[in-house]
């Protein structure tokens, strides 16, 4: 019985002296004591029953900044010291910043053969490069904001990297973060440039007064400049319906005028065309008269002459009958005078005391006849 309990415990002491366990995150280095090359083993439990080999110890490796060897693609954040930074502007100050980083790929000859601290050979290369990256900067510019998005910047962070893989760190930054008051310029300048800047914001406060002044003289000048405006535009459109009322007044009293003359007009042609018709009418009237008196001298012509042809075949010679034309004559011009007066004459005072009575007679005959 007791030789099983020694057994038992023999073997589980050979288990624990041959088990070596790997935390996550982590790895392992196993150092063979022959002289072979030495291998690492990942996180987990591994039963390695070989007394030749030993685990390697991370103090005396290069990782012993970190507390243990780290497996690929870990994440650490570097919080290297502050460091001394000068602007471009030769202004000193103090910068402190941390670096989100990965692990890459390493091989336990790595670890062996390098004796010294990868942790603080990345954070003396993280500060040599945030003072170059700071050198480029005059001190103004040195602002929390302004810093952190430069520094997070593409070729930045690209620049970081080349110099971690060149320096052998197997470490790849990702990120970096300022701390808190990480931008700490000299103090001289800082006092120097508060009281800049409380010149400055006077001399803002004074700008916007009086920018805020020349606004309101510029909105009343605006004011007045749209009162002249209007007043101007006012003017004009009384001056355009003075000017469009008097063209209407011109273009009703042209019309009016020559409704007029087109009525004169008309009236003269329709005067012209009555005279016309009137002159024609007279024409037609005067052309019957003319006929009427035509006839009617035809008619006497004809009497005078059936007159003078019985006056003759009764006895009446041409003398008598001479006398006789010119008596009547002399009577009809008296008859068309209005204030002539008609006064008994004996016959032979005219010429007309025939002494034949049969002449007489015959001309009383000629008369009737001719009736």
């Amino acid at each position: 019985m007791e030789f099983l309990i020694l057994s038992i415990v023999f073997v589980l002491a050979l288990m624990f002296l041959f088990t070596h366990h790997i935390k996550p995150g982590s790895r392992g280095i196993l150092i063979d004591n022959r002289g072979q090359p030495p291998r690492c083993i990942e996180a987990g439990l591994h039963f390695i029953p070989n007394l030749w080999i030993a685990r390697f110890n991370v103090a005396a490796s290069s990782w012993k900044g970190f507390g243990d060897f780290p497996a690929e693609n870990v994440r650490y954040f570097l919080d290297p010291p502050a460091t001394q930074i000068h602007t471009a502007d030769s202004v000193p100050g103090v910068a402190d910043c941390s670096v989100e980083v990965v692990v890459q790929k390493w091989q336990a000859e790595d670890a062996t053969s390098d004796c010294s601290c990868i942790k603080r050979r990345s954070c003396n290369l993280v500060n040599q490069w945030l003072a170059e990256q700071l050198s480029l900067l005059r001190a103004e510019e040195c602002t929390y904001g302004y810093i952190a998005s430069r520094l997070n910047s593409e070729k930045a962070i690209t620049e970081l990297n080349i110099a971690l893989a060149a320096n052998q760190t197997f470490l790849q930054a990702h990120r970096v973060t300022i701390d808190a008051d990480g931008i700490a310029m000299n103090r001289e300048w800082a006092q120097q440039r508060n009281q800049i800047n409380q010149a400055r914001q006077q001399l803002a406060e004074r700008e916007k007064q009086l920018k805020a002044e020349l606004e309101l003289e510029r909105l009343e000048r605006q004011k007045m400049d749209e009162a002249e405006t209007y007043k101007l535009e006012l003017q004009k459109r009384k001056d355009e319906a003075e000017a469009e009322r008097e063209a209407m007044h011109q273009e009703a009293s042209l019309l009016r005028e020559r409704k007029r003359v087109e009525a004169a007009m008309e009236s003269e042609k329709l005067e012209a065309e009555v005279g016309i018709i009137k002159a024609k009418a007279e024409y037609e009237a005067e052309q019957v008269r003319m006929k009427m008196r035509q006839e009617a001298a035809e008619s006497r012509n004809r009497v005078e002459v059936a007159q003078l042809q019985a006056m003759l075949q009764g006895g009446v010679t041409s003398d008598q009958y001479t006398q006789l034309a010119k008596a009547r004559t002399v009577f009809e011009g008296m008859s068309a005078c209005q204030g002539a007066k008609v006064i008994a004459v004996p016959p032979g005072l005219l010429g007309l005391d025939w002494t034949p009575r049969h002449g007489m007679q015959g001309l009383d005959d000629a008369r009737a006849s001719g009736n």
